[in-house]
C-alpha cells in the first residue's frame, strides 16, 4: 500500500498496482457492483473506491465538496454538501478508502454519473454497519484474558452512542469438547483494521471470521 502511495507522489499514477485491490475482495461482500457499473436510480446505493481527487467549492450553504473516487474499473465524482462535510471531513483523504451511500444521478453538465453523498464511512465504520458477526474460533490454549484486553478498546463508549457495533460469537474447543457463545452487548465492537490485525496475529487469519448480511 505505501509503496503504490509513493508511485502515485513520484509519477502521478500508480504503476505496479492499484490501492483498492487490496480491499476489494472484503467490500464486494456488501457494495454489490463496481463504479463501472452504476447506473442512475432514486434509491441510496453503497458505493466505494480510493479518493483520487477532492475539489472544494463555495455555495450560498457554505463549503462543499467533489470527492473523486476510484475503484480501478472507472471513476466517479461525489457531491458532498457542507453538513456531511463538516462531520466527516477526516475521512475524506487522498489515496485512502471511501464508501458512500448516496444517490446515483445523471450530470447534465459533463455527460456522466454524479452520487450525491448522503452518508460517508472508512472501512472500520463500514464494516460495523455491514456485518451481522464477528467469528472467534479459539482452541484449548486460548487466553480469556488476552481476548478480554484485545476486544476491549474497540467496545462501546460514551462517545460513539450513534455508531453500530458488531456483536462478537466465540466458538471454543478442547480435546473433549466444544461450544459457541454469543457476547454480550457491552462486548459489541468497532471492527477497526487494528483490532482484526491483533486477532489474526493471535489466533491466525482462518480463526476470525466477519459474515455479513
Amino acid at each position: 500500500q505505501q509503496a503504490l502511495i509513493e508511485e502515485k507522489a513520484a509519477l502521478g499514477f500508480y504503476l505496479s498496482g492499484h490501492p483498492f485491490s487490496n480491499v476489494q475482495t472484503e467490500i464486494s461482500q456488501f457494495v454489490r457492483g463496481t463504479l463501472a457499473d452504476l447506473t442512475p436510480q432514486e434509491q441510496p446505493k453503497l458505493l466505494a473506491g480510493i479518493v483520487a481527487g477532492v475539489r472544494i467549492r463555495m455555495t450560498q450553504r457554505g463549503k462543499m465538496a467533489i470527492v473523486t473516487i476510484d475503484d480501478s474499473q472507472a471513476r466517479v465524482d461525489v457531491v458532498v454538501g457542507s453538513e456531511l462535510l463538516h462531520l466527516h471531513a477526516n475521512l475524506i483523504k487522498e489515496d485512502c478508502v471511501l464508501i458512500v451511500e448516496g444517490r446515483v444521478s445523471h450530470d447534465e453538465f459533463s455527460g456522466g454519473l454524479r452520487v450525491n453523498a448522503r452518508k460517508l464511512m472508512d472501512m472500520s465504520s463500514a464494516r460495523s454497519a455491514q456485518a451481522s458477526m464477528l467469528k472467534i474460533a479459539c482452541n484449548g490454549q486460548s487466553d480469556a484474558l488476552k481476548l478480554s484486553a484485545i476486544l476491549k478498546p474497540y467496545c462501546k463508549k460514551s462517545t460513539d452512542a450513534d455508531k453500530k457495533l458488531c456483536p462478537v460469537k466465540i466458538e471454543y474447543h478442547n480435546k473433549d469438547s466444544q461450544a459457541s457463545l454469543m457476547l454480550g452487548d457491552a462486548w459489541r465492537v468497532e471492527l477497526h483494521d487494528d483490532l482484526l490485525q491483533n486477532l489474526t496475529t493471535w489466533l491466525s487469519k482462518e480463526n476470525i471470521k466477519i459474515l455479513y448480511n
